[in-house]
């Protein structure tokens, strides 16, 4: 990896330009257009190659510029001279999939529903890869690596959206029939044994689609690194890809806070360096509007805490100019930035709890055809969610990671595996060690409890470990549930009555040696109201703890992370974080301060930062809830587990000497200050 994580302020420039815009790039001066950048400490950019009108900003000979931009001009040509003197990596931005002129061209190139009409696309056109589309992106990509001087391909729109899409066109029927002697049928409508077919279709053919285009390249210029949008993303099961791009990129916005958390996380564990792409605008891409520079500084504190580089999102006017007043918030952001890289750069993750987040069981779910939200596949895993948000709350220190990454386990000391309904042998193998040799496991729901195909199993392929000898039937006419809480860690900060559950349970028969933590209370029967109150206690357990080996495991009967993550009930908050605590012997933080504070700890040698990013969001009667005023938390007390010793404790990179004190492992120290972004160094003795 030669640029990219070195280089941690990047812009992501957008332009698309429809065909009736005129005068396109008239206005446009390279040496003004990278100052503006310079100026706003900018040191890495995406620039447009061609748009998802189709239209190309380059002199090219297959495909076709703006019909309304000036001929002269060879923007992409003139970015990477100006860029590369001002030290700027130059990354071409190309429009995959989406490209209007190309179905212009080519109508039997357009995706097409299974009624054969169009797939809508926010008024553009969706390209099938299993067209002569495959050739001519191929012939672009390669006429632009051959002719300019480009540091990366940042290539856009093949990732499906949402990801269940398939194209019926006659070349796309024929090709599966060819496959499987089977037709496709819509999605929603197919049975499970045909909705796997076409979902390996679909994938190998995106697989086949960008490993051809990252071999070809790879050819012309070996070193160029290579990524699409969403890759390696959460949602979107391609693991295969992971191995052959040069860099993972995914996107969130503003106020999706949360969510820029959880990817940044996910992404920083997987094996690849990782960017998280935001924008200056407020109602999404192209709004021309902008956030607050606080908005856009809470982003940036946010995704770098969690491991990844940060590219900010922005759209050139037409005329080839730049948003002045966009830079100067930018530059704002950046400037700051600038100060925190040596806390940054070659910094890496401390270990201690990790979630896994399941690409099996994300196909098995799309396969079986569970919560979909809205008709967006992304938001399935809501176990992952909640759990995350839990532990975001509980300033824990904690990763995402897939169970392509799991050789990492015994580098951590507990598990969490919510809701993960499809594990394969080869990781039930893997977790069974893992516990086997000491190390603490939780397990939520169903996880476990399916197949690739989508079949139920006759019992969870974590059974063993989970200390569960069968499944038994309950009653299951309820739309909530209780649940008595027998255990006093396991309860702790909850109130002593039945708490509601509002996923249902599922029945199991425990071993004998098994410990029974809480138990299923049903509510009263035939009560006409809105909540009939809890009923009498029941002898059905619902939260178990097995000791298995050196190891141990809790499992709770029902999906505790989904009901958190809908419902943000306190309480299951709290038996979330409590059931953490209680099978983690060796955590490695502890911080009292308020839950908007997230915490992460790194690592270099024998110095660890400490990032605590201050995420306030302002009262709103709307889901669009951007932070506007810095409101600092004082006074936070951070406790950091380290067996060596330790020669200062300071703010950086103010350079503040905080006072400290050692306790066994425990070096405890007090924060005066967290505004947005606080990083605090804990400096190792030479000695």
């Amino acid at each position: 990896m030669d640029w990219f994580n070195i280089r941690l302020r990047k812009v992501h420039m957008d332009f698309h330009n429809s065909p009736y815009l005129n005068d396109v790039l008239k206005n446009f001066d390279a040496k003004e257009f990278v100052r503006t950048l310079v100026k706003a400490y900018i040191n890495a950019g995406v620039f447009f190659a061609k748009d998802s009108f189709g239209y190309a900003y380059y002199d090219t000979k297959i495909g076709s510029k703006h019909p309304k931009a000036v001929t002269s001009i060879d923007f992409l040509k003139e970015i990477c001279k100006e860029g590369h003197e001002n030290d700027i990596i130059v990354i071409a931005y190309y429009s995959v999939a989406w490209d209007i002129l190309a179905v212009k061209e080519h109508p039997d190139w357009e995706v097409k529903q299974f009624d054969g009409t169009p797939y809508s696309a926010g008024g553009f056109k969706w390209c099938c890869i299993n067209s002569g589309y495959n050739d001519y992106v191929l012939d672009m990509l390669v006429e632009i690596v051959e002719n300019y001087e480009i540091d990366g391909l940042w290539l856009d729109w093949a990732e499906e959206d949402p990801p269940w899409v398939h194209c019926f066109c006659p070349r796309c029927g024929k090709l599966f029939f060819d496959r499987y002697r089977e037709k496709m049928q819509p999605h929603e409508m197919a049975p499970p044994k045909l909705r796997l077919k076409m979902i390996e279709f679909r994938d190998s053919l995106k697989n086949s689609f960008y490993t051809r285009i990252i071999n070809r390249i790879h050819k012309i210029n070996p070193r160029l690194l290579i990524s699409y949008n969403n890759s390696g993303s959460i949602a979107h099961p391609y693991p295969e890809l992971i191995e052959k791009v040069g860099f993972l990129t995914n996107e969130c916005h503003a106020p999706l806070y949360i969510s820029q958390s959880l990817k940044a996380k996910f992404s920083s564990s997987q094996k690849k360096e990782s960017e998280i792409v935001t924008s200056r605008f407020t109602d999404g891409w192209g709004s021309w509007n902008l956030k607050e520079s606080i908005t856009l500084k809470t982003e940036i504190a946010t995704i770098v805490s969690n491991g990844c580089v940060p590219s900010i999102g922005d759209q050139t006017y037409p005329n080839g100019t730049l948003e002045k007043e966009a830079y100067r918030v930018i530059g704002e952001v950046y400037q700051e930035l600038e100060q925190k890289e040596p806390w940054l750069k070659g910094f890496s993750k401390v270990k201690n709890i990790v979630i896994l987040n399941s690409f099996s069981s994300t196909k098995a779910a799309e396969v079986v055809g569970l919560d979909f939200h809205k008709g967006y596949f992304r938001y399935y895993n809501y176990g992952v969610w909640g759990f995350h948000k839990a532990l975001l709350e509980g300033h824990q220190q904690f990763d995402i990671i897939s169970e392509e990454n799991l050789e990492q386990l015994d580098e951590y000391c507990v598990l969490i595996i919510p809701d993960q309904i499809c594990l394969s042998e080869i990781t039930v193998d893997k977790i069974r060690s893992f516990v086997k040799e000491g190390g603490s496991l939780i397990v939520t729901g169903a996880s476990s409890f399916y197949n690739l195909k989508g079949n139920q199993l006759p019992i969870f392929g974590l059974s063993d470990i989970l200390g569960i000898s069968g499944i038994r039937e309950i009653d299951l006419s309820y739309k909530y549930f209780f649940i008595d809480l027998l255990d006093e860690e396991i309860s702790k900060g909850c109130p002593h009555m039945p708490i509601l559950l509002k996923v249902p349970p599922l029945g199991i028969i425990p071993r004998s040696k098994v410990n029974t933590l809480a138990k299923i209370r049903y509510p009263f029967k035939n009560v006409k109201a809105r909540y009939a109150p809890p009923g009498k206690s029941t002898n059905l357990p619902c939260i178990i703890e097995n000791r298995f080996g050196k190891g141990r495991a809790i499992y709770l009967a029902f999906a505790i992370g989904k009901d958190y993550w809908r419902r943000n009930d306190p309480w299951l908050r709290n038996i979330i974080l409590n059931t953490v605590d209680k099978v983690n012997p060796f955590k490695v933080l502890k911080v009292k301060a308020p839950m908007n504070v997230e915490v992460n700890l790194t690592q270099k040698g024998k110095t660890n930062i400490v990032h605590m990013v201050n995420v306030i969001l302002q009262k709103t009667e709307t889901e669009r809830a951007f932070i506007q005023n810095a409101i600092p938390v004082r006074n936070v007390e951070v406790k950091i587990r380290r067996k060596e010793k330790v020669r200062r404790v300071c703010l950086v990179p103010e350079g503040v000497e905080l006072n400290w004190k050692r306790k066994g492992e425990w070096v405890t120290f007090v924060v005066p200050e967290v505004c947005i972004h606080t990083l605090v160094e804990v400096v190792g003795s030479y000695n």
